[in-house]
């Protein structure tokens, strides 16, 4: 990623950058996510461990609850596939170290919680309307609260419209520190707050 925060150190995986130090945790990515793919950015929940692999799983969470967001967008096997314009290294240490197993069934990945600066690519850029993505753009700005959409991305729309999508207890993820603009690759720079 070309772009360079203002807010000091970072890490960089194509549509997430971590600015400052958050709890990394190992997971298996549930059977559902790995066959919908992702991108960095996705808030996750935990679910019922299904087959191999790390003995935390996690799906896309819906709103309700979050137990985490992805560091790393998803592999996708493909020829010359990739998610964001970054290479897959998932499924490449997936195949050497699990060779005898379908690369999907294995697919440990990196999840984040805790309080920490962050800025994603992927968020919700479509309004709520009676509990429909059919509205107009969102707009976000400095200290707006921020929650967990019906599709696992973080959105700036009201508890109101969460539920009426719904969402029956609107999971809330932090505030905005930036809006999507030029000066971030209109990107949303996030203070997130996900326990």
């Amino acid at each position: 990623m070309s772009s360079v925060g203002a807010i000091g150190q970072r890490e960089t995986s194509g549509d997430f950058v971590n600015y400052t130090p958050s709890n990394t945790y190992s997971v298996t990515a549930g059977p559902i996510l790995i066959s919908q793919g992702w991108r960095g950015g996705v808030l996750v929940t935990w679910a019922p461990l299904v087959g191999k692999g790390n003995a935390f799983m996690i799906e896309r969470a819906t709103g309700n609850f979050v137990s985490g967001i992805l560091k790393e967008p998803s592999e996708d096997y493909r020829i010359g596939a990739n998610w964001a314009s970054v290479i897959n290294y998932t499924s490449r240490q997936v195949k050497q170290l699990n060779p005898g197993y379908p690369p999907g069934a294995t697919n440990t990945v990196a999840m984040m919680t805790g309080n920490f600066l962050a800025k994603i690519r992927v968020f919700e850029t479509v309004s709520l309307v009676g509990g429909v993505r059919t509205g107009p753009p969102l707009v976000y700005q400095t200290l707006d609260k921020l929650y967990c959409s019906e599709n696992g991305l973080v959105t700036g729309d009201s508890v109101a419209e969460l539920i009426a999508a719904g969402i029956t207890d609107p999971y809330e993820v932090g505030v905005v520190v930036n809006p999507p603009s030029d000066y971030n690759d209109y990107c949303l720079e996030v203070d997130f707050r996900i326990a």
